[in-house]
């Protein structure tokens, strides 16, 4: 089959790094409105691309040879491109969005459509250490579930949900995740530089922390709690840390952050 990537920007070159190998491929091609960008993409993974430089005239070119379409645009353009593309797209293509927040309503109402699937994947998936989770408006054909798992699974792991609300809720766990942890990292560095530690010793023992942390929770039965109390040893380093973080209002920081997440995911559908 061959895949369309409309949006070559950090996620869309994720898809292309994860699947440039793959045997159920035949081609992929990106419409990239950055002339740059799309310039990269074509010399460093031999993209097919397209030399019209306006996105409509790219999508009208590209999307006839496509199977699949896949939308790695910010959510706040997808009303011009589903202007540009909506009469090319069709129900014979596998649709795909990793928009945050349009739901598939919106999305298949917009593109004339009866189906499409709906990815939440995070920035991890560029190194191949994700998680995307993703659901179908309708039931999707076999042999397209089976092309869903294998784009998917190309990024680290999916899992799919038979419920779209889900989506905005992985949204603000997982797919904002990355960027809570590494202010949590960036916090940890300048106060481990504030101590005395040197930079890259910095660097190093906060990054070999938080992923051996999450090596540990993903093979352990044990649940978060469990693992926490395990670290700590009354009267030790670990009780006297927590506590003055939880003083600090640390649990409710964390909750809030994730709530305004989840409630804007649900915003940016009628945005």
């Amino acid at each position: 089959m061959n895949l369309l990537l409309v949006g070559g920007g950090r996620m869309g070159e994720s898809f292309v790094r994860g699947l440039r190998n793959s045997k159920k491929l035949s081609s992929i091609a990106v419409a990239e409105i950055d002339n740059q960008r799309k310039i990269y993409l074509s010399k460093t993974f031999g993209l097919q691309v397209s030399s019209e430089e306006s996105i409509h005239l790219q999508l009208k070119e590209l999307v006839p040879k496509s199977d699949i379409v896949a939308f790695c645009i910010k959510p706040q353009n997808f009303k011009s491109v589903s202007d540009s593309i909506r009469g090319i797209i069709n129900n014979t293509h596998l649709t795909m969005s990793i928009m945050a927040g349009i739901n598939l309503n919106k999305i298949c109402n917009s593109l004339n459509l009866q189906n499409a699937v709906r990815i939440m994947p995070n920035t991890p998936s560029q190194i191949g250490k994700g998680i995307s989770v993703w659901v179908s408006k309708n039931s999707l054909k076999p042999s397209e579930e089976v092309m869903v798992a294998h784009i998917l699974d190309s990024l680290g792991v999916s899992i799919k949900t038979l419920e779209e609300e889900d989506i905005d809720k992985a949204t603000a766990v997982s797919g904002s995740g990355p960027g809570f942890l590494f202010l949590i990292m960036e916090t940890m560095y300048k106060t481990a530089k504030e101590i005395g530690l040197n930079d890259e010793m910095s660097k190093a023992l906060i990054s070999q922390t938080i992923l051996g942390s999450g090596e540990l929770a993903v093979y352990s039965k044990k649940s978060f709690a469990e693992l926490k109390n395990e670290v700590i040893s009354p009267l030790g380093t670990t009780e006297a840390g927590i506590n003055a973080m939880m003083s600090n209002g640390i649990e409710k920081a964390i909750s809030e952050g994730i709530k305004k997440a989840f409630r804007r995911s649900q915003e940016l559908n009628d945005s």
